[in-house]
């Protein structure tokens, strides 16, 4: 099942993102347990947004997003709402994508809460990027996500410097986390490209 599902979301997402642009990169989350991979391709053009990735919402799921954007000035608000499925798991999820950009600063957050249609607990996440241009190739700043799952004691906290290196058309981005909270400590790697 979990083949088919990458296979399928491969095929489809990629007949799309390479018709317009888009974003296609390869996530590695890095702890002590070992490395995960997180495969995440975003294609937006003018309104349309539709935003797919496997592993991310829940372990070894599926999940493919559709959704709207508006932007007014510098900044793009985007409405999706998405299904999540595979890995035993299943849910809906509405998210809320901002970006902004101010001179040399850009701001992206990613809000999202997920319901479950099957026995999983519910979670609400929240991703920042806050970047600043060092130069036309290079950005740094920091990164911070809160990750709150029912029955949690309490919320999973990470925050760190951050360092994403563009030779167009492709980035590599590193993110070293601090995790407040006590919990597992992460490091997150991507490869990726914008076309």
């Amino acid at each position: 099942m979990k083949k088919i599902a990458v296979a399928v979301l491969t095929f489809l997402v990629t007949s799309v993102a390479l018709a317009q642009s888009n974003d296609l990169a390869n996530y590695f989350k890095v702890t002590e347990n070992g490395t995960q991979k997180i495969p995440w391709y975003t294609y937006n053009k003018g309104a349309l947004s539709v935003d797919a990735r496997y592993n991310f919402d829940w372990p070894n799921t599926t999940s493919i997003f559709l959704g709207r954007n508006v932007t007014q000035g510098q900044t793009t608000l985007t409405y999706e709402l998405g299904g999540i499925v595979g890995g035993g798991h299943g849910g809906i999820s509405p998210e809320l994508l901002t970006y902004t950009e101010h001179g040399k600063v850009s701001i992206f957050s990613l809000y999202q809460v997920a319901f479950s249609v099957k026995n999983d607990p519910y979670f609400v996440f929240h991703y920042g990027d806050l970047l600043y241009s060092l130069s036309p190739r290079v950005k740094a700043g920091l990164d911070e996500q809160i990750y709150y799952e029912r029955g949690m004691a309490g919320p999973d906290i990470d925050v760190g410097p951050v360092v994403k290196v563009t030779i167009k058309p492709a980035y590599v981005k590193a993110w070293w986390s601090v995790n407040p909270t006590g919990r597992l400590q992460k490091t997150f790697f991507a490869v990726g490209t914008n076309f």
